[in-house]
């Protein structure tokens, strides 16, 4: 009896080293930006999570639950809305639509006290179209906006503009955007966005409140120059919302 419960250890332990050995070969594969259950462009795998990025975010379909359980919205789909304007009936020339957007803090993966804090309003610069393949690609800029209610944020003290990718459907979209240029104050930085939102026309024109239900991600992913550390560290996953933007009506 003695002899079968030895054997019987022996073989568990056995067992246990080799779950424990094969658990470590997961933990050091590479993060993959591999889409599963996400109907996403491929193309937001490809393009935006690239292995620069999976360095901060880890595997994509476990940073997007992350932040969905933490009030971002993901969109899925093919077929998002289309944000522009006409600038020119003869060439069909088309412009970007500007939002104003005030950054309401939800979560911050670093520091969990920044919750329901406000980091300033942001004018954003969207243009949201399908080229001749039938791929959608976004275009965002954005800069701080002086506000008497948030004198830390003076205009244009946080600026930055990137090209990216769309999904979504019917008027819910969510695009991702690489920012390489931002700048605050004198800290350069790149950055990852993800902006979802609800875009519809208010009888059949635009109008100031033809955005809504807007949620921002961003992810802090390189910076240089910060000596104050006046700006959010690499690494930082933080989520904005504000349920009621509102459009700069231009004519």
């Amino acid at each position: 009896m003695k002899t079968t419960f030895q054997t019987l250890n022996t073989a568990i332990g056995l067992f246990a080293r080799i779950c424990f050995l094969i658990s470590c070969d997961l933990d050091d594969k590479p993060p993959s930006n591999a889409l599963g259950k996400y109907d996403l462009p491929e193309e937001v795998a490809s393009e935006i999570f690239t292995n620069e990025v999976l360095a901060i975010t880890g595997s994509l379909e476990p940073f997007l639950d992350l932040i969905q359980q933490n009030g971002m919205r993901i969109y899925e789909g093919d077929s998002p809305p289309e944000i522009y304007r006409i600038i020119d009936f003869k060439t069909g020339l088309r412009d970007g639509q500007k939002f104003h957007i005030k950054h309401d803090c939800v979560f911050d993966g670093n520091y969990p006290s920044y919750r329901d804090s406000v980091f300033g309003r942001y004018e954003d610069y969207f243009l949201i179209q399908k080229d001749e393949e039938g791929t959608y690609w976004s275009f965002l800029g954005y800069f701080s906006l002086a506000d008497q209610s948030f004198p830390q944020y003076p205009d244009s003290l946080d600026t930055g503009f990137g090209v990216g990718n769309v999904s979504g459907a019917g008027n819910d979209f969510t695009s991702f955007v690489k920012v390489e240029n931002g700048k605050y104050g004198t800290t350069n930085y790149d950055a990852l966005w993800i902006i979802s939102g609800t875009y519809r026309l208010v009888d059949g024109v635009n109008a100031a409140n033809s955005l809504s239900n807007v949620t921002k991600c961003m992810v802090m992913l390189a910076k240089t120059g910060d000596s104050q550390n006046e700006l959010a560290n690499v690494g930082t996953v933080r989520i904005y919302k504000d349920d009621n933007p509102t459009m700069i009506i231009r004519f």
